[in-house]
């Protein structure tokens, strides 16, 4: 064992990233095709390819690249805008469709190329502060650890923006030691990118503040970390610019996140302590409890000076992106385990520390380690992954109904909830469509033409009253789990 870690003290610069990269195509390249299904990463998909249709069918620049969801018809007003995030990864996502197709992978690739990135730069930071075997374990745990075996592929901006964190605070490390103009404008770039992709990039700012903090006096360098201030305004300027021209108006812009500003940021009925225990319960799950004792085991002797830890002290800001994100849009953070994310490199990284000091100090206690860190985290992982398969043979038989029994100007309406069917049918479709009125206004105004509604069995037991509605309105054609109406004109 000493030789290996003797060729890797001495290749490590070239070793690292050929092993950690390795990892990643082995662990992570054979998932990358699996059909969509019925769980959360189907859920972020469905908005990328319901704008994916709406461009398609209405031209990308005709409406001017605003992300649009509802009925694909009308203007852009009538489409209505979906500006919750910003939109340079749906950009990208359709850029990706546009050059290779209709595939589950391709709107995987993006998210999936940007976990293998932040995979190699967490190895370049390990490497910087605790030495290459440390960086070559941080990254083989930043692979298996849930929450990137979930969500790492997951098409959603959460993987870009741990990408460009972590880029950032390289960067930010390397301009410290010599502020190059080329390493700034990387640096610039790389955090516009970020805000550009979605909003936690913009605590960076907070992050690279409380990091200089966190350094003895001397050693303070505050000019790069507040030259991100003026950076965030102008990418909020920019983004705020593009949004107004394509409402329409500025005035247009504001009555839209006023109407998205309705909508409480907080958990509801849920109290402050039940949000916390939550949060911990999600940390548990979406990190394994190796890599959480790991980052606390870090935190605790950082706080009381241990030298070793202090090491850490600067890289423990990558904890503040997913911690201020958590606390002040705690409604959707209590639903999504995701919004953790920007947080994954920290633990990884806490965890191979551990590891590397037990391997110094008592060699047997840090393989024992190594070999129940990361077999904890990898059977955590497999244990959260639906199997594959039948789960989602049923929206397939879906696609194929509507591809069989439909002509290319009829509507389909099913009232499954982020139904893969929008994915695999080519045809128009309106999604988790569950009342009668919903139903009968689309059927209204679709006249002349046919209109086929699909259900799931599953779905038809809880919609007893629809299922009553559509036998008396439309002609029904059972097939095997899913049943078909053909209404009539």
């Amino acid at each position: 064992m000493n030789g290996c870690v003797d060729v890797l003290e001495r290749r490590g610069v070239v070793l690292v990233p050929l092993l950690i990269l390795a990892a990643a195509l082995a662990i992570h390249a054979p998932r990358l095709n699996r059909p969509f299904g019925p769980d959360i990463a189907t859920a972020a998909a469905s908005y990328q390819i319901l704008f994916a249709r709406h461009w398609d069918e209405a031209g990308f620049f005709e409406l001017r690249g605003v992300p649009c969801v509802g009925p694909p018809a009308g203007t852009v007003i009538e489409r209505h805008p979906y500006l919750h995030h910003p939109v340079l990864s749906y950009w990208l996502a359709y850029g990706l469709r546009s050059l290779l197709g209709w595939h589950e992978w391709v709107f995987r690739l993006l998210p999936f190329l940007c976990t293998l990135t932040s995979a190699l730069l967490l190895g370049a930071i390990t490497r910087r502060v605790l030495g290459n075997l440390a960086a070559l374990l941080a990254g083989w745990i930043f692979l298996l650890t849930p929450m990137v075996f979930s969500y790492g592929d997951m098409p959603n901006p959460e993987a870009m923006v741990l990408a460009t964190l972590l880029g950032g605070w390289l960067l930010h490390e390397r301009i410290r030691e010599q502020p190059t103009p080329s390493r700034k404008c990387a640096f610039f770039a790389v955090a516009f990118a970020g805000m550009l992709v979605d909003w936690q990039a913009y605590f960076l700012v907070l992050a690279l503040l409380a990091g200089e903090a966190l350094r003895p006096a001397g050693t303070r360098r505050w000019r790069e970390a507040l030259g991100l201030i003026p950076l965030s305004v102008v990418a909020v300027v920019a983004l705020g610019c593009w949004a107004s021209c394509a409402l329409g108006s500025f005035d247009a812009l504001v009555q839209h996140f006023s109407e998205v500003a309705r909508t409480p940021f907080s958990a509801g009925a849920v109290s402050f302590s039940e949000f916390v225990l939550m949060q911990g319960r999600t940390l548990l799950a979406t990190m394994g409890w190796p890599l959480v004792g790991s980052a606390v085991v870090v935190l605790v002797s950082a706080a009381l000076g241990k030298a070793a830890a202090l090491r850490l002290s600067a890289a423990a800001v990558m904890l503040v992106p997913a911690l201020v994100s958590v606390l002040l849009f705690r409604r959707p953070a209590f639903d999504h385990p995701f919004w953790w994310m920007p947080a994954t490199g920290f633990f990884a990284l806490s965890g191979a520390w551990l590891i590397t000091r037990l391997l110094e100090t008592r060699p047997l206690f840090g393989v024992l380690a190594t070999v129940v860190l990361m077999g904890s985290v990898s059977l955590v992982a497999l244990a959260q992954q639906r199997p594959l398969g039948r789960p989602e043979q049923p929206y397939r038989d879906i696609a194929t109904l509507i591809t069989r029994f439909s002509q290319p100007d009829d509507i389909i309406i099913t009232p499954e909830a982020f139904g893969p069917a929008l994915f695999y049918t080519e045809r128009r479709l309106y999604e988790n469509q569950r009342s009668i009125e919903s139903i009968s206004g689309i059927c209204q105004a679709s006249a002349p033409r046919r209109v086929h509604v699909v259900m799931l069995l599953t779905t038809a037991l809880t919609q007893r009253e629809l299922v009553t509605w559509l036998d008396e309105h439309g002609q029904r054609t059972p097939h095997p789990g899913v049943l078909h109406w053909t209404l009539q004109r």
